[in-house]
């Protein structure tokens, strides 16, 4: 896949902002320019709210380019942009100037998201191990790279969005002639799912751009017409992380939000430390997805707008069948290295960090000298970064 944030300053401040705040030491500084490595990268966007130059920016599309492609236009609209409205007539009216846009629907799935939460809550009740439910790209990608021996309790379910994407192709197929379908996205991981621009061929969608990216043109479109809405109670509930601890049934429900926090309790769960939870509902984004970065609206507020939008809900859930959302998580080695060549290359990363300072102070453009030692055994640096030794060597 294409990356997704991409670094766009001719040089640096270093300030090493965006590499303290990386979580998976994906960001280290280079001859004074910052460098992503895309396999460490789980597109959480917690390097952009760093950036105080905003020298990292997200690629995105213009819908105008593209819209001429197709007969036929659909825009997904994420369940959590209803976060940002104080009102169900705002929302209403803001539904109608995105279809002003050019598109010929405009589609919000929270009757999906409310059939996939009930069905989490539904799953767990049949199983004595712990369970994890994520509809997020970016936790998921964090589980698969930092901690595998979890991804076997990840619920086997596919993103809400992509599920809403394949019911609408197969209801418009050879009936409108190309379709073209867009996701409209509250956050950086969802955006990475369609095909433009980053290539996932195995999406449903064929674009995505972000909420505040197009706000200023629904803006300006809004008027006094409404479109016709049926919000699902369970649906807007699903996408703020509060509500996953009301969940009725008899094991244990947990809900997680903020990546920091996320880390903390899979390392718990990763030495067992979590198994009398019976699902851990987890969520990169502060209070869950109505947390997320292209929002208007901050989580606070937006979790209150949320309390009202579920007085105009009702309790109407998509009917799904299995096989509209299983998707088996799996773990995809891309360098095939073998379990002794890991110990191998275990030890000499520790034979490296055995002759550095240790003192993680990110001079040297790596989150920490374990992060240097590794660049060092991969012949990508040498000890020569390291400012303290190099003062050390000097000094004798």
């Amino acid at each position: 896949m294409k990356p997704t944030i991409c670094y766009t300053l001719p040089s640096c401040k270093n300030c090493l902002k965006c590499i303290r705040a990386c979580p998976t030491e994906a960001i280290t500084l280079k001859n004074n320019e910052i460098k992503i490595d895309q396999k460490k990268c789980i597109d959480c966007d917690m390097c952009i709210e760093s950036c105080d130059s905003r020298g990292l920016k997200i690629t995105n599309e213009h819908i105008t380019k593209t819209m001429s492609q197709y007969d036929y236009r659909v825009i997904l609209v994420s369940t959590s942009i209803f976060s940002d409205f104080k009102n169900f007539g705002e929302a209403k009216k803001m539904f109608k100037a995105i279809e002003r846009l050019g598109f010929d629907e405009v589609v919000q799935y929270s009757d999906i998201e409310g059939a996939l939460y009930m069905e989490s809550m539904h799953q767990i009740e049949n199983e004595n191990s712990l369970k994890i439910s994520s509809f997020c790209p970016t936790i998921n990608r964090l589980i698969k790279q930092s901690y595998p021996t979890l991804v076997d309790n990840l619920l086997p379910f596919n993103y809400p969005v992509e599920v809403a994407a394949k019911k609408v192709r197969d209801r418009l197929a050879d009936q409108h002639g190309k379709v073209g379908i867009y996701s409209l996205c509250e956050c950086v991981g969802k955006m990475t799912l369609a095909k433009h621009p980053y290539d996932n061929e195995d999406s449903f969608i064929d674009h995505a751009m972000s909420v505040s990216h197009i706000f200023p043109k629904i803006n300006r479109l809004k008027n006094e017409d409404e479109a016709e809405l049926r919000i699902s109670q369970e649906g807007i509930q699903s996408v703020v992380s509060d509500f996953y601890h009301f969940a009725q049934g008899t094991r244990p429900v947990v809900s997680i939000s903020g990546i920091d926090n996320v880390k903390k309790v899979l390392e718990l769960a990763e030495f067992g430390h979590m198994d009398e939870i019976g699902l851990l509902g987890l969520f990169a984004c502060y209070k869950g997805c109505i947390g997320g970065y292209f929002l208007w609206s901050n989580p606070f507020i937006g979790r209150l707008n949320i309390d009202q939008m579920v007085g105009h809900s009702t309790h109407h859930l998509a009917l799904l069948n299995n096989e509209d959302y299983f998707k088996e998580h799996e773990l995809i080695d891309e360098e095939h290295i073998s379990m002794k060549e890991k110990m191998q290359r275990f030890k000499k990363i520790s034979e490296v960090l055995s002759t550095l300072p240790q003192f993680d102070c990110g001079a040297c453009g790596f989150p920490n000298c374990r992060a240097l030692a590794e660049q060092i055994v991969d012949n990508e640096a040498d000890d020569s970064y390291c400012r303290v030794k190099r003062r050390d060597d000097h000094a004798d």
